[in-house]
C-alpha cells in the first residue's frame, strides 16, 4: 500500500475525472483510484490502494451513466474506509444521484436522495459534501451532516468578466423551480431577469406558459441547475428566439453527459452552452464553455482536515 504524509487520503471511484485530479493537487495530496476486479459473474473485489488509518478520508465521486453502481461503490470504499482506522470519510459527489427525485410525485414512488443519504451514513460516512443539489431544502432531511455548495458566486464573477452593458442581458428562468436561483444572481448582477412556467404532462412531454420578461434584442442566459434530456432549454431557446432574443447561452451546473444529446443542443436555438466539470461531460470547443468548480470544492473540504497543532 502507498503511504501518504499528507493529513488526507484521497480515494477516487472507478469512474475518476480530472474535477477529482485538481481538487486532489489543490489539496496538496495525490488522488488515488480503487483497485476494482470484475470477476466472470458480474461482481466486483473493491481494494484501498493506500493506507488511511488515521486520516481525513475523502471518497471523491463522479456520477457515470449507472450511478447505482456508483452509489454501491461508494458504499463499499466507506466502509472499507471506515474498518481501516480512517479517522474521518467525507463524501464528495459533486453531482448528487436521483437528485431530482426529491418527493413523491405519484403514490408508491420512493425518495432515493434521502434513502442514499441514510446509506452513507450507516456505511460510516461523517459528512456529505456536493454541489447545487436540485432541490436544497432536500438535504434538510438528510440524516448526516450535508454541505450544499452553491455556485452563484462562480456564475455571477463568470458572468461579469463577459458582459458590458447590463440593460442588454436577461437572466432567465426555464422554470420555478429555478426562479429563486435566477432571482439572487439578478440582483447580485443588477440584470434584468425573466422566466416561464413549466409543467411536465403525464405522457412525459413538457408543457409552457406565461413567458415574463422582455427579450427583445437582448442576449439571454437561461440558467439552471442540470440538463439531461436537454428538452427544456432547446423548447425554452425556441419560444425566446421567436420573441426576438438576440443570442442565447445556456449556463448550468451540471452539464451534458451524452453526445447525442450536445448533437441536439447545437441544432436547436442555443449560440453557446456555458458549463461546470461537475460530471464526466461531452465537450465542443466551439460550441461548450467549462468552468471549473475545483477551488469551491478545496476550499470546502480543507475546513474538514486541517490537521490540529500540538499544545
Amino acid at each position: 500500500m502507498i503511504e501518504e504524509k499528507s493529513p488526507y487520503a484521497f480515494i477516487v471511484g472507478s469512474q475518476s475525472s480530472s474535477l477529482a485530479t485538481e481538487v486532489a493537487h489543490l489539496l496538496g495530496c495525490e488522488a488515488v483510484s480503487v483497485y476494482k476486479k470484475i470477476f466472470d459473474d458480474g461482481e466486483t473485489r473493491l481494494r484501498l490502494p493506500i493506507t488511511v488509518a488515521g486520516k481525513e478520508v475523502i471518497i471523491f465521486q463522479t456520477i457515470t451513466e449507472q450511478p447505482d453502481a456508483s452509489i454501491f461503490e461508494t458504499l463499499r470504499i466507506i466502509d472499507t474506509a471506515k474498518t481501516s482506522d480512517a479517522k474521518t470519510v467525507t463524501v464528495v459527489f459533486p453531482c448528487y444521484p436521483y437528485a431530482r427525485q426529491d418527493r413523491e410525485i405519484q403514490n408508491g414512488c420512493g425518495i432515493p436522495p434521502k434513502l442514499i443519504a441514510k446509506l452513507f451514513k450507516t456505511a460510516g460516512a461523517d459528512r456529505l459534501v456536493t454541489v447545487d443539489i436540485h432541490t436544497p431544502k432536500q438535504i434538510d432531511d438528510f440524516p448526516l451532516p450535508t454541505f450544499n455548495l452553491s455556485t452563484e458566486a462562480l456564475f455571477a464573477n463568470f458572468l461579469r468578466k463577459r458582459t458590458e452593458k447590463t440593460d442588454e442581458i436577461l437572466l432567465f428562468a426555464p422554470d420555478r423551480g429555478a426562479l429563486s436561483r435566477v432571482q439572487s444572481l439578478a440582483k447580485i448582477l443588477n440584470f434584468d431577469f425573466g422566466w416561464v412556467d413549466k409543467q411536465r404532462l403525464s405522457d412525459g412531454t413538457l408543457k409552457f406558459a406565461n413567458f415574463h420578461g422582455d427579450v427583445r434584442e437582448k442576449d439571454i442566459y437561461i440558467i439552471d441547475d442540470r440538463i439531461d434530456t436537454g428538452g427544456t432549454l432547446i423548447t425554452v431557446s425556441k419560444h425566446l428566439k421567436q420573441a426576438g432574443a438576440q443570442h442565447i447561452i445556456g449556463m448550468v451546473t451540471h452539464g451534458v453527459t451524452s453526445i447525442i444529446v450536445l448533437e441536439r443542443l447545437k441544432t436547436a436555438e442555443l449560440d453557446k452552452l456555458v458549463e461546470t466539470d461537475t460530471r464526466k461531460i461531452i465537450q465542443d470547443g466551439k460550441f461548450t464553455e467549462i468552468f471549473s468548480v475545483a477551488e469551491l470544492l478545496t476550499e470546502e473540504l480543507k475546513k474538514f482536515g486541517r490537521p490540529t497543532k500540538p499544545v
